[in-house]
C-alpha cells in the first residue's frame, strides 16, 4: 500500500507541476493578446479620422496582428520545447 501511496503522490505532483506550467503560459499568452489588442486599438483611433489613409491603416493594422500572433506563436512554442526538454 506504501508504494501504491508513493507513485500516486509522484503522479499528483507531475499534475500540478504540468497544471502550473499550462497556466502561466496562459496567462502570458493572454498578456501578449491584450498588448497586441491594446496596440492595434489605439492605431484604429490615431489613424480611423484620416480619409485617405484608411486603406493603409488596414493593411498596416493586419500586418501588425499577423506580427504579434507569430511572436505569441513563437513564444509558447518555445516555452513548450522548454517545457519538454525539463
Amino acid at each position: 500500500m506504501t508504494h501504491l501511496n508513493i507513485q500516486l503522490m509522484k503522479t499528483m505532483k507531475q499534475f500540478a507541476v504540468i497544471t502550473g506550467i499550462s497556466a502561466r503560459a496562459l496567462a502570458i499568452t493572454g498578456m501578449y493578446a491584450g498588448l497586441g489588442a491594446i496596440t492595434l486599438w489605439i492605431i484604429h483611433v490615431l489613424t480611423a479620422s484620416m480619409g485617405g489613409i484608411v486603406l493603409f491603416s488596414t493593411i498596416f493594422t493586419t500586418a501588425l496582428g499577423g506580427f504579434a500572433c507569430a511572436v505569441v506563436l513563437f513564444h509558447v512554442v518555445f516555452r513548450l520545447m522548454h517545457w519538454l526538454r525539463a
